[in-house]
């Protein structure tokens, strides 16, 4: 299974559309191409994972993407 990670490198409303910019995530404009949704807050500085259906969620403490 395929997963991406990254940071935060802002804060993150659910329902936005995120950007990854060497491994930070940030809010994606909308004419700017973007790598998935947010389906939660994402608080700056937090990991989040991403899977196949490019929906970003926060790393619970202690997860391990495989």
């Amino acid at each position: 299974m395929s997963v991406l990670t990254g940071t935060a490198g802002a804060d993150i409303r659910r329902g936005d559309m995120i950007k990854v910019i060497k491994g930070r995530l940030f809010p994606a404009l909308l004419y700017e191409q973007y790598e998935g949704g947010a389906a939660e807050d994402i608080p700056e500085g937090a990991r989040a994972y991403c899977l196949k259906d490019k929906v970003w969620r926060t790393m619970p403490p202690g997860f391990r993407p495989s």
